[in-house]
């Protein structure tokens, strides 16, 4: 008997189904037949860590710190996100193994938890959703050192992807220039 491939998707900033872009993804993987599963944070700040199982997807949801609107706010919910986000990859690996791992960005830290994985034949679908770099210096008004550490996170994630999903052709060229 064949077991279902099973896709978990990460998504660092937005919870599921609130997210309508990885909501109507993972539903469209579902109804192709693959087991799915999500990791994102809670819909409500202040929440717990909790499972739910809405359409047949398993949603796993961790805690967020308050959102904030500066460098330190955003650094903090991004350390915040990568650690629950192992934990969480770790907990649902040694319980239901999945064979892909499909991110959303923002952040592109999400290479960080798939290189490991991939030892062990799991592939990597990077969704480029958002332009990171040029978000952050839209944010804050310039380049610099958090600048750069965005652009090599963002470089290295194409570099690890198996496959990149483009949501327009800008995207697409910045993307294919990193590769």
């Amino acid at each position: 008997m064949i077991k279902k491939r099973h896709v978990l998707f990460i998504v660092e900033n937005n919870p599921v189904p609130n997210d309508r872009r990885v909501w109507a993804e993972a539903t469209a993987v579902k109804n192709f037949g693959f087991d799915v599963s999500v990791i994102c944070p809670v819909i409500k700040n202040g929440e717990k860590l909790s499972k739910k199982t809405i359409e047949g997807i398993d949603i796993y949801y961790h805690p967020r710190p308050h959102e904030g609107q500066g460098k330190k706010d955003m650094i903090l919910e991004y350390v915040n996100a990568i650690f629950w986000e192992i934990l969480l990859c770790i907990q649902l690996f040694l319980k239901k193994p999945f064979h892909i791992i499909h991110g959303a960005n923002p952040p592109d830290h999400i290479f960080l938890i798939a290189l490991p994985f991939k030892l062990f034949g799991v592939s990597f679908i990077f969704d480029h959703h958002d332009i990171t770099p040029e978000n952050y210096v839209a944010k804050f008004g310039k380049k610099g050192f958090l600048f750069k550490i965005l652009h090599l996170m963002e470089k290295a994630t194409f570099r690890t992807a198996n496959i990149v999903i483009s949501t327009n052709e800008s995207y697409k060229k910045i993307a294919t220039s990193m590769r």
